[in-house]
C-alpha cells in the first residue's frame, strides 16, 4: 500500500509521530501541500491521509487508485463526501479524540471571561493602588447559572460534566437527540433565551453554516457568554461583531474563525469582550496521541478490509 500524508505539519506533536505508520506500507510525508499540487502527490497513494487540505470532486476524480481517505481530525466538510462514495473511496475521519480538550478549552475560555483572567497582566495597577484588592470589572459566579450545550456529541457530553462540577444547571439542543442522562432538551430558541452560557459543539455542514446569526443572539441574555470551539462557519460573525460591540450579550470566547488565519484587520480581534485563541483546543499532547492511534487503526482496519469510523 502506498500512504501520502499531504499535510503532516497539521499534528506534529513529536518527530516519531508517523512511525508507526510506516509498517502499514510505503510512507511518503509532505510537510504541506498546496491544492495545486494534491493531484500530483497523490497520484499513486492507495491511502491519503490529510487534516486541511480539501478534497475537491475535481481532484477527487483524478485519484484512479486512491482507495481510502484518513482524516486527522473529525470535521469533514472539507471532502467531497458524495463524489468519494461514487469513486468507491473510503473516507474515515477521528470521532471524539479531542473531546476532553476541547471541553476544557471551552471552559478555560468561560472563566477567562468570567473572573477577568489576562495571561498579559502584570497588575501593574495593584502595586500603583492601595487597595488589597484591585479590582475594576464585574466577576461572575458560574454556580447556579444555566449552560447551554448546542450539539450532543461527545465533546458537548464531557461540557456537562464539568458544568455539572461547576454546579450549572445545563440544558441541550440537538437534532439527534432525543433523550439525555443529564439537563433537559429544549428548542434552539429556549436555549439562547434561557441560557447564562451557550457552548456550541455542532459539525460544519450546511444547515449548521451561519446557524448563530442575529434571529438567535438577539434571544441571548445581556449577560450571557457565548463560547465556540467548534467551526468558525457556524455563527454568522458579522451578526456577532455587531453585538458584542453594542454591548448585547456579555462577551465571546471564540477559539475558531471563518477564516484561519485571519486577518491582520480582523475586526473579532478587537470585538468588546471577545477572547480569540488560535484554534489549539485539540492540541493537547494527549488528545493528539488519541488522535495518532485513531487514524492508525483506521488505515489498518481498511487495509484488513473491515473500515470503521466511515463517514462516506
Amino acid at each position: 500500500m502506498n500512504i501520502v500524508v499531504l499535510d503532516s505539519f497539521t499534528i506534529n506533536a513529536f518527530p516519531e509521530y508517523w512511525e508507526p505508520f510506516r509498517k502499514l506500507g510505503n510512507l511518503t510525508i509532505h510537510e504541506k501541500s498546496s491544492q495545486a499540487e494534491i493531484v500530483e502527490r497523490a497520484a499513486d497513494a492507495d491511502i491519503v491521509i490529510l487534516n486541511k487540505c480539501r478534497m475537491t470532486a475535481e481532484i477527487i476524480v483524478q485519484l484512479p487508485k486512491l482507495k481510502h481517505i484518513g482524516l486527522t481530525g473529525t470535521g469533514f466538510d472539507h471532502v467531497d463526501l458524495e463524489v468519494a462514495r461514487q469513486q468507491n473511496i473510503v473516507v474515515s475521519n477521528a470521532p471524539a479524540y479531542g473531546a476532553t480538550s476541547i471541553a476544557q478549552h471551552a471552559f478555560g475560555l468561560l472563566l477567562q471571561l468570567t473572573n477577568r483572567i489576562d495571561p498579559k497582566s502584570k497588575n501593574l495597577e495593584w502595586v500603583r493602588d492601595t487597595r488589597f484588592s484591585y479590582y475594576t470589572n464585574p466577576m461572575v459566579e458560574l454556580n447556579g447559572k444555566t449552560m447551554g450545550i448546542l450539539g450532543w456529541g461527545a465533546t458537548g457530553k464531557e461540557m456537562a460534566k464539568i458544568a455539572a462540577g461547576f454546579g450549572m444547571n445545563v440544558i441541550i439542543h440537538s437534532k439527534h437527540a432525543t433523550e439525555t442522562s443529564v439537563g433537559k432538551l429544549l428548542s434552539i430558541e429556549d436555549l439562547f433565551s434561557e441560557s447564562d452560557v451557550i457552548s456550541i459543539h455542532v459539525a460544519l455542514k450546511p444547515a449548521t453554516t451561519g446557524l448563530v446569526d442575529s434571529s438567535l443572539l438577539k434571544l441571548m441574555k445581556p449577560t450571557a457568554f457565548l463560547i465556540n470551539t467548534s467551526r468558525g462557519a457556524v455563527i454568522n460573525e458579522a451578526d456577532l461583531l455587531q453585538v458584542l460591540n453594542e454591548n448585547k450579550i456579555a462577551g465571546a470566547g471564540l477559539d475558531v474563525l471563518c477564516q484561519e488565519p485571519p486577518a491582520e484587520n480582523e475586526p473579532l480581534l478587537q470585538a468588546k469582550n471577545c477572547i480569540v485563541t488560535a484554534h489549539i483546543s485539540w492540541m493537547t499532547k494527549e488528545a493528539q496521541l488519541r488522535l495518532q492511534e485513531i487514524v492508525l487503526n483506521n488505515a489498518r482496519n481498511f487495509m484488513e478490509g473491515n473500515p470503521v469510523n466511515v463517514v462516506s
